[in-house]
């Protein structure tokens, strides 16, 4: 049975990551619209950004008080996270052809800010455009295993 990247894959998502519509910044945002995963103001105990003063990546759950209400954790600040979508103008439009991930061409979206950037960067609305092949110490993947229920 071949395993990593060229084994057979039954879904195409976790090779090409959440669509952004699904992705870090709404799921961070919540239906509330926050700011922040946690809330409006921002605070630096909260996050893994420059103002934390940490200079490289956490382990998640390190900042506890940043999780958003619904408890997910570090959906501000310590690694920028791919999502499979193409970078296009707000609003957003599914059928506009952000998803299409035979796009290999286009630029992608990354969200979630870092710790190498300052608050700005750790906003749920804020997005990077990036080239699919660009690689840094600061971007990386939120990986979700689904356990089946029993």
């Amino acid at each position: 049975m071949e395993r990593g990247i060229h084994a057979p894959r039954r879904s195409r998502q976790p090779a090409a990551g959440p669509a952004e519509h699904r992705g870090t910044g709404p799921a961070a945002r919540g239906r509330e619209g926050r700011r922040y995963a946690w809330g409006e103001a921002f605070d630096p105990s909260r996050c893994n950004s420059f103002e934390t003063h940490v200079r490289g990546p956490t382990p998640v759950g390190v900042l506890p008080g940043g999780d958003t209400p619904q408890g997910l954790a570090d959906m501000s600040g310590n690694a920028f996270e791919w999502t499979g979508s193409l970078y296009r103008p707000y609003p957003y439009v599914a059928g506009d052809g952000r998803e299409n991930a035979d796009d290999g061409q286009g630029q992608r979206v990354a969200r979630g800010g870092s710790w190498l950037g300052n608050r700005h960067y750790a906003r749920c609305a804020y997005r990077l455009s990036l080239d699919p092949g660009f690689r840094d110490v600061n971007i990386g993947f939120r990986v979700l295993c689904v356990a089946p229920i029993p």
